[in-house]
């Protein structure tokens, strides 16, 4: 009887760090087990609106604008 084989993915292109090569590893395997752990839920659909006050209209600069300080 032979043993199963582990899956196994290889890059075709590209040069991922080790953190892309982690992350795309960690999908596969949950996705190969059934799907994320139990008791997670579902990512939130929109952030919370940030409070009043920390955001605001940056300045219009025109193009160009870096010619004429100084």
């Amino acid at each position: 009887m032979t043993e199963p084989r582990a899956p196994e993915f290889r890059i075709v292109r590209g040069r991922p760090t080790p953190e892309e090569i982690a992350a795309t590893a960690a999908v596969l395997c949950l996705l190969l087990r059934g799907g994320p752990p139990e008791g997670t839920g579902p990512a939130p659909a929109e952030p919370e609106p940030a409070a009043p006050g920390w955001l605001r209209p940056l300045p219009h600069v025109p193009a160009g604008a870096w010619r004429t300080v100084g």
